[in-house]
């Protein structure tokens, strides 16, 4: 919504000014981390979903605890309908990579969906 009186029309200029303050681009993901890129199966449109609510599936399926969860970097691409997870830690990157099932609920539907993993290495 804009702050110019309802009479008032938007130039071309201040349209895209506008639309370029919605769209924002994250910062890179650490190069030296590990990525594990989360390819939903069965039909799951990822952004339907909260992003917290995502990451904590997520965590609980890899059995991590809170404050190794907290330590991720988790990033929803809904232009691929992928998550991709970053993390430095080996360990934490396998653990994520054997998960086969994760599953979402809300408080009155719980869904279970599988997922195509693969792991990109970090960049030396």
């Amino acid at each position: 919504m804009s702050n110019l009186p309802c009479n008032t029309e938007l130039t071309q200029h201040s349209q895209e000014q506008v639309t370029s303050r919605k769209s924002f681009m994250l910062p890179p993901l650490p190069i030296d981390d590990l990525k594990v890129v989360f390819r939903p199966r069965d039909g799951l449109n990822l952004s339907e979903w909260p992003q917290h609510f995502i990451a904590r599936a997520i965590g609980m399926a890899a059995q991590l605890p809170d404050i190794t969860l907290h330590q991720l970097t988790i990033r929803i691409r809904q232009d691929q309908n992928v998550a991709v997870v970053s993390t430095p830690d080996e360990e934490i990157a396998a653990r994520l990579q054997k998960i086969k099932v994760l599953c979402l609920s809300t408080s009155s539907t719980k869904f279970r969906h599988t997922w195509q993993l693969r792991m990109l290495p970090a960049k030396e």
